[in-house]
Order: C-alpha cells, then sequence, then structure tokens
C-alpha cells in the first residue's frame, strides 16, 4: 500500500507534461525500486522472515503482494512500455530489480510469471519475421520439455519451480485446491450468489483446508461465490478481451502483448478485487492496455505524436493510420 500511494502520487506530478501513460509506467517504475532498495536494506538488517516483507515503517506485511507488485511495476510494466523507461540500459536495471524483489521475497509463482513475461519480450524484439515464427512455433515446444524435466527433478523441492506442480505435498498448493474446489461447490448451492463481500465470511470455515483465509486466492473463484452466474460471464469476457488483445499485439511483435498475459496471470494467482491496493494496480494496467486502439501500434503512436509536438500534422490517412 506504501508503495501504491508513492506511485499515485508520483502519477499526479508526473502527468503535468501530458503524457498519462508515461507518468504510470515510471511512478510504478520508481516505486518499485525504492520498495526494493528497503526490502534488500530489511533482509541484510535481518528485519525479515521468509514469510513476511519490511515497510520503510518497519511493519510487518504478506510477501505475496509485495513480489506481485515488483511482478508488474518493474517487469510487465517496463517490459510492455519499454519506450517509457528511458533507454535499454533503464530496462535492465528495472527488470533485474523485479527479479530481486521477487526472488527475495521467494515467489516461484511470480518468478515463473516474470520468466514468461521476460521471454515474450525477447520474442517480440526479433527482427526478422521468419526467425519469429519459427521460435514462436519450436519454442515453446521446447520450453514445455524443459519443464517437464524441472518439475521431474525438483517436484518435490519446495525451493524449485517444479514444486508448483507438487498438489502431494505442497501445502500451499493443497491449500489453493481445497479453496477452488470450496468455491465449486457454493457455486453449485447457489449459482446466483451469495452478494458482494460473502466471500470473507464463506472461506473461512473451508472443510477443505487447514488453514482459515477470507479470500479463495482466485479471482474466478471468487467471482463465481459472490456473483454466481454473472460473475462467471463477467470474468469470461475479461479474459476473452486480454485474450484479444494478447494475440493482437503478439502478431505485429508489440511488446505491449506482455500486459494482457500478466493481468491474467494475476487473476490465477490471487483475487484482484479482494485486495483494494492490488485492485487498483490491476485497473491501471487494465488502462493502459485500454488505451491503445486494436489496430494501432504503441511504436506508430509514439512516433506520429512526436511528429506532431514538431509542428508536422498528418496530411492523409496514411499517417494516422499507421
Amino acid at each position: 500500500q506504501w508503495a501504491l500511494a508513492h506511485g499515485l502520487l508520483a502519477i499526479t506530478v508526473l502527468s503535468l507534461d501530458g503524457n498519462l501513460e508515461k507518468s504510470i509506467v515510471r511512478s510504478f517504475a520508481v516505486s518499485g525500486v525504492v520498495l526494493g532498495i528497503v526490502q534488500i536494506a530489511g533482509t541484510a538488517a535481518g528485519l525479515q522472515t521468509p514469510e513476511e516483507d519490511v515497510t520503510p515503517f518497519f511493519m510487518v506485511g504478506e510477501s505475496n503482494y509485495t513480489a506481485l507488485f515488483a511482478m508488474f511495476a518493474l517487469v510487465a510494466l517496463p517490459l510492455s512500455l519499454p519506450e517509457y523507461v528511458g533507454g535499454r540500459r533503464n530496462l535492465m536495471l528495472l527488470v533485474s530489480s523485479g527479479f530481486l524483489v521477487i526472488f527475495l521475497n521467494e515467489s516461484r509463482a511470480q518468478l515463473a510469471v516474470a520468466l514468461l513475461l521476460l521471454f515474450i519480450y525477447l520474442l517480440c524484439r526479433i527482427a526478422r519475421t521468419w526467425v519469429f515464427v519459427l521460435l514462436s512455433l519450436v519454442v515453446p515446444g521446447l520450453v514445455a520439455v524443459a519443464g517437464l524435466v524441472t518439475v521431474q527433478q525438483g517436484l518435490y523441492n519446495p525451493q524449485s519451480l517444479g514444486s508448483l506442480f507438487n498438489f502431494d505435498t505442497n501445502y500451499s498448493n493443497l491449500e489453493r485446491l481445497g479453496l477452488l474446489l470450496h468455491a465449486a461447490e457454493l457455486f453449485l448451492a447457489n449459482p446466483i450468489g451469495y452478494g458482494i463481500g460473502s466471500s470473507s465470511d464463506l472461506f473461512l470455515n473451508s472443510p477443505y483446508t487447514v488453514g482459515s483465509y477470507p479470500t479463495p486466492h482466485n479471482t474466478l473463484a471468487m467471482l463465481i461465490v459472490e456473483w454466481g452466474v454473472l460473475g462467471l460471464a463477467a470474468y469470461l469476457l475479461l479474459m476473452g478481451y486480454l485474450l484479444t488483445k494478447a494475440i493482437g499485439f503478439y502478431a505485429r511483435r508489440d511488446t505491449r502483448a506482455i500486459l494482457p498475459v500478466a493481468l491474467f496471470a494475476s487473476t490465477v494467482l490471487d483475487a484482484v478485487f479482494f485486495n483494494g491496493s492490488v485492485a487498483i494496480l490491476f485497473w491501471l494496467a487494465f488502462a493502459l492496455l485500454w488505451a491503445t486502439p486494436a489496430n494501432q501500434s504503441l511504436n506508430c503512436r509514439i512516433v506520429v505524436e512526436g511528429l506532431s509536438q514538431h509542428g508536422v500534422r498528418s496530411q492523409g490517412p496514411t499517417m494516422a493510420g499507421g
């Protein structure tokens, strides 16, 4: 919440130049870097445990939200809009900081998402079309094989990415699965939903979990419980939009394809509308995605804006249409 508050304040100040998108990306990048510095300092001073993070006021919070913020502010947004972070060197520093913060918080799920986003960025940066198409077809298969090897060798290692697929002894996975089963049971019992905010009561005494949770840690599960069929339809509509945007941008090798993937991943890993800070971060990132028309790439728009600032105006549909 501290980092988000500073990010929103920076947006207000930096947006005075008229470019709100650049202000959002840069302000969250700065707040993410500051958060990372504080986290590193807290770790070095021995004030942090694997399950807690230390804010500048030395108040304990949940490491999952810190890793989620770092994934968006330092990895997803800079990689999606690299033109706004001030060069390749700044981009590398931001992304490296994001991976470091995620690693310090021991969030294997967010680390896997960050690696996927970096992989998409590298593919979008390939210059030759035939190389891009070939790698888009071949590399996913190679990644799948490497993933299977990782799962086989690190399935029962709690520090390995392979443990994400361990539904035998991984406590976190078993609890999440229990919450999903409870959500499905509640949905089938009452398809019209139990009302907004009901998750805080319904999941506290889940028969399928050991712990007590006010949220199912999954956006779809929360929506179908609270909104019923309407929540299911809303989620499918939102995911359909994100999928369409991701495919459209990726086909043009536009790095903004990263943003809908990050948004989708966040809905799978957490109930993004339960926590107010996460919800604001989600909708700001969604607004950046919405801001670019489907038939106009970001790079084209930056060129047109730059020409306009120097007194050059479009003489017809050619420049305006990209």
